[in-house]
């Protein structure tokens, strides 16, 4: 029994001091850099002489556990509702985007940039009886 004990003990030593030697590595389910492009819209200005071009702000995921706050990860940073990324706060988060607000105004990150939802319309069904009699 105390040798099982010593034996599990001793695994999670190992497990816990190998972790931080594993977490420097790239993560290599992130996109390869320059994925995220801004949308047409979202150009920026240039940027003057010695001022670096800001790069737009990526949403990876949507974390909302049941029992806990829920919480982003955006660009490769764990943000928690309520929490401030650079100098904006999150404020909101669903399922497919998320609200970070500051002095500047609202910022809405979504999952999907490039995707636009449309909703479905569906013709009556009355009417298409009628069309083919």
């Amino acid at each position: 029994m105390a040798e099982a004990l010593i034996r599990g003990f001793s695994s999670f030593l190992l497990l816990l001091l190998a972790a931080p030697l594993a977490a420097q590595g790239r993560d290599p389910t992130l996109p390869p850099k320059g994925y995220y492009l801004p949308l047409p819209g979202q150009l920026a200005a240039e940027p003057g002489e010695g001022e670096a071009a800001a790069a737009p702000r990526a949403l990876q995921i949507v974390v909302r556990p049941h029992a806990a706050r829920p919480f982003a990860v955006i660009d490769g940073q764990p943000v928690v509702l309520g929490a401030r990324f650079d100098d904006k706060r999150l404020v909101r988060v669903n399922e497919t985007e998320v609200v970070l607000s500051g002095q500047e105004g609202r910022e809405t990150l979504a999952m999907t940039p490039s995707v636009v939802k449309m909703p479905v319309v569906l013709a009556d069904a009355r009417s298409k009886r009628g069309e083919r009699q």
